[in-house]
């Protein structure tokens, strides 16, 4: 009878490297949404450093209606406020974590409502998105793996 082995195998990475990630822009970004971005960033990421979390997260709510108002999925999904960012194909809902707001976190769960559960589709549009709009806080962003924080 072979011995069972307490050797876990290695578990395949979900998420994209920084390289993959970087490799190439996405094909999803639409220059309206890239507009909407800007528009959004005119007019609501004023100070947003110094945004207590409630006001940011309800701004990013704005983003994503803006987003889905784009792609017409405005009476479709819902947003909820929770403790981690996620989407709920189901449920057709966007969980926003709101003691965290980001930027970038939000857009690529806005990402998976419009493409799927795809990590490297949803890692390239936000990240892409991000970089295209926020060109000199992308520059400051510390990348951990698939992560890119301020």
């Amino acid at each position: 009878m072979p011995q069972k082995s307490n050797k876990k195998l290695p578990q395949k990475n979900l998420y994209p490297s920084k390289d993959e990630i970087l490799a190439l822009p996405s094909p999803n970004l639409k220059p309206e949404v890239i507009e909407a971005l800007r528009l959004w960033k005119k007019c609501w990421y004023k100070k947003w450093g110094e945004l207590h979390q409630t006001e940011k997260y309800q701004r990013l709510n704005l983003l994503i209606e803006d987003i889905w108002k784009i792609e017409k999925k405005e009476y479709e999904y819902s947003i909820v406020a929770n403790d981690y960012y996620a989407w709920h194909p189901g449920r057709k809902t966007l969980l926003v974590d709101s003691d965290r707001p980001s930027i970038i976190s939000t857009l690529h769960e806005i990402s998976h409502s419009l493409y799927g559960e795809s990590e490297l589709t949803a890692c390239r549009y936000s990240v892409w998105l991000f970089k295209t709009v926020f060109p000199q806080s992308f520059n400051s962003l510390n990348i951990h793996g698939h992560m890119f924080k301020l």
